[in-house]
């Protein structure tokens, strides 16, 4: 199966919007705005000043996201292009954690939330914003697999990242359509983070865990990106013979398993109850 979606569609004349990348940050904050802040509500912590949070981390984290992809072309891509085309290259899902972490950190200080159950509150919402960046990658044909002969390979039409690339390595010939069937790796970590999402979902509503679900997810995503990474076909820049992400990977589960281990309730921030808050 040779899944060409919006070609179909075009080829009958069907309607089909397919959204930009602007389209999908939009949704991306949207859900973060909506979601973080009635969580935090039901778990008894303060709705304005919790929404004040997840704006800014939201802000931060396109920010980091932005960075990153700069980053990693800085010696792949014109100076030019890469300032031309930063808000239709995509948001790298690395800077945007970085970002989004280091500055959540300081601005919970700042607002005096608690700072382990405010992190269990963002996994389930960081997984599903991350299922809809993926999406978008899938979309656009950004963040592309290996060639592969399963029978739910992908082909990208031309215009698309994985079609460019293809095409300069010779493997298609000028004026192909289509790029050549590759591994849906958007599709795989969609998949993955809407079951995170499901299960964090539903485990944040319920009890304190004290930085748990946040601890957990980290690594849950970092081990799946670690081993994505083998089947990714994209520009990938080289650390120690590990892909730079395959190297943060590395990282983000030290620290996962780290924070496991010293969680503690109320850290650096102020202790939660029905009963109310400590200001």
């Amino acid at each position: 199966m040779r899944t060409r979606i919006i070609a179909f569609f075009c080829h009958y004349e069907w309607p089909i919007y397919v959204p930009t990348f602007k389209d999908i940050y939009f949704l991306m904050i949207a859900t973060a705005l909506l979601m973080a802040p009635l969580i935090a509500k039901k778990k008894g912590l303060p709705f304005f000043r919790f929404y004040l949070l997840t704006a800014a981390i939201s802000a931060m984290s396109l920010f980091g996201g932005f960075a990153y992809v700069l980053f990693e072309n800085a010696f792949s891509t014109p100076a030019i292009l890469r300032l031309q085309n930063i808000f239709s290259a995509g948001v790298g899902s690395y800077g945007a954690y970085l970002s989004g972490i280091l500055g959540g950190f300081f601005l919970l200080k700042i607002l005096k939330i608690d700072v382990l159950a405010a992190l269990d509150i963002f996994a389930p919402v960081a997984a599903l914003v991350h299922a809809f960046g993926r999406f978008a990658c899938f979309l656009r044909g950004c963040c592309f697999g290996k060639p592969s002969n399963v029978l739910w390979t992908i082909q990208f039409p031309a215009g698309s990242p994985a079609h460019h690339v293809h095409l300069s390595r010779n493997w298609i010939p000028e004026g192909d359509k289509f790029s050549v069937p590759v591994h849906p790796v958007q599709i795989y970590d969609m998949l993955f983070s809407l079951v995170l999402w499901m299960i964090l979902f539903r485990l944040a509503t319920k009890k304190e865990h004290n930085g748990f679900l946040f601890f957990s997810y980290l690594i849950s995503f970092a081990t799946f990106r670690f081993f994505m990474e083998f089947v990714r076909d994209d520009y990938r820049q080289v650390v120690c013979g590990l892909s730079l992400p395959q190297a943060l990977s590395l990282l983000f589960i030290i620290f996962g398993l780290s924070g496991l281990k010293i969680r503690r309730p109320g850290l650096h921030g102020v202790i939660t109850s029905r009963k109310g808050v400590i200001p």
